[in-house]
């Protein structure tokens, strides 16, 4: 499991890559009155659909208030740009 603090907009979660997830979620972000926050994801997740999951609930930590059809529609639109292969390239070049 990787556990990793992030913030994001003002924000801060503990990330949990491997965490415990409902069977039906691919991630979850605990609202902003838990204390210690949390933010998981599955372990199993790789390629676009860890990067849209990560998305998805990176966002719902920006922004709890955000309607979740607009999270999705965002995530997923997001992952796809970022992993169209010129894009890509790039975000791995050294």
């Amino acid at each position: 499991m990787i556990t990793k603090q992030v913030t994001i907009c003002g924000n801060s979660a503990t990330l949990q890559i491997g965490g415990k997830v409902k069977p039906d979620r691919h991630g979850d972000c605990d609202p902003p009155v838990s204390k210690p926050r949390m933010v998981r994801i599955r372990g199993s997740y790789r390629g676009y659909e860890f990067l849209e999951t990560l998305i998805h609930e990176l966002t719902h930590l920006a922004g709890w208030h955000i309607a979740e059809d607009w999270v999705q529609q965002f995530a997923t639109d997001l992952a796809t740009v970022m992993t169209e292969p010129e894009i890509e390239e790039r975000i791995h070049a050294e």
